[in-house]
């Protein structure tokens, strides 16, 4: 069996139709969803079930209690017995392609550990927010190492590879040892697969849209809840992991640069997610006196990351200097890119190959 699908399921009923379909109208290659329904309280499993009882692949689907994405992940990798296994969240969906894009790079180069794709960023009802190809224009289509792909990802800029645009080699994960971090709220995907990376010796990106990342309004990235700043923890747990194997060039962009970065675009979201309060100086109060009972301390080490920052990014420079100056004023300044970037998009005209 060449690839296990494995699917975290937690109140997506509106979207999971989609998803499976997506998997179960793939042509010519043997598959097996894996669905993991983390306690779902709305009829997601239902439809699940009816789906994937009248399709005429490989499935399961097991009920765990709301333990987490990582708990339902990890659960899945323990069921999977394909060659390769993706992780594709319950409102995603994979491209008409895919599995034979999947197929054609591993017997053209082998069992390697690790394949990467494009993908594109829709709305729940299709429209592209971001193609992946805009963003990322120069990617390297070769086999790399995978510190060497790390490096194109977070130095270079020249690709990105995250939980849903990657299948890895389910001996390699087995062998590694590496798992999702339970009990993380989030930065756990990404956390994941920068140590997949890291010891990972062969890596291949193909420059095709394999799956689609969906964006819906009630999504944890749309809403302001503190637990986001998580990612800051999984990110220093990253670092210390990289310098553990030496890839100390890498430790350092995640400890300084990818640590601001992220604070910087989780405060701004956080602000936005209070939308509905005024006046503006109240969120900030309600964001930072949060912070401090839940992440003590975490304001502090950041602002002095930033009053230490000496990288070469001058656009980052340039957003540490409005958050020092007020949190108020970089999200005014983000708020005006953001929207001149929605502007330009709207004049993009679409693209073929998008599967819908």
């Amino acid at each position: 069996m060449l690839l296990s699908v494995i699917v975290p399921m937690y109140n997506v009923e509106k979207y999971v139709g989609k998803t499976l379909t997506s998997l179960i109208y793939q042509n010519g290659y043997n598959l097996e969803v894996i669905i993991i329904d983390d306690g779902s309280s709305d009829n997601s499993y239902n439809i699940a079930s009816q789906i994937m009882f009248n399709s005429k692949i490989d499935y399961k689907i097991i009920k765990v209690r709301n333990g987490g994405v990582s708990v339902a992940r990890n659960k899945g990798l323990e069921e999977a017995k394909g060659k390769y296994v993706v992780f594709l969240d319950g409102d995603d969906f994979v491209s008409e392609n895919f599995l034979e894009g999947i197929n054609s790079i591993t017997k053209e180069y082998g069992e390697i550990d690790v394949v990467s794709w494009g993908y594109n960023t829709v709305s729940t009802d299709g429209e592209v927010f971001q193609y992946y190809f805009d963003k990322y224009n120069n990617p390297p289509v070769k086999i790399m190492t995978g510190p060497e792909a790390l490096k194109n990802i977070l130095i270079e800029k020249r690709l990105w590879v995250c939980t849903g645009n990657i299948a890895i080699r389910r001996t390699y994960l087995l062998m590694s040892g590496l798992r999702y971090t339970e009990g993380c709220s989030n930065g756990e995907d990404q956390e994941f697969t920068f140590k997949v990376l890291s010891q990972a010796k062969g890596v291949f990106f193909t420059k095709r849209i394999l799956t689609n990342y969906v964006r819906r309004p009630g999504s944890a990235s749309n809403s302001f809840n503190i637990n986001r700043f998580d990612a800051i923890n999984a990110i220093e747990r990253t670092a210390l992991h990289m310098e553990t194997v030496s890839l100390n060039e890498i430790a350092n962009y995640l400890s300084n640069d990818h640590i601001i970065i992220n604070f910087l675009n989780n405060y701004t979201a956080s602000l936005k997610g209070l939308s509905n309060l005024d006046p503006q100086k109240g969120k900030k109060m309600i964001i930072q006196a949060e912070l401090e009972m839940s992440y003590p301390g975490l304001l502090l080490e950041i602002r002095k990351k930033m009053e230490q920052y000496s990288g070469g990014n001058k656009k980052l420079k340039l957003l540490i200097l409005c958050y020092l100056v007020s949190p108020l004023l970089l999200h005014t300044v983000l708020s005006v890119l953001d929207a001149v970037t929605r502007s330009g998009r709207r004049l993009l005209k679409p693209r073929e190959g998008l599967s819908k």
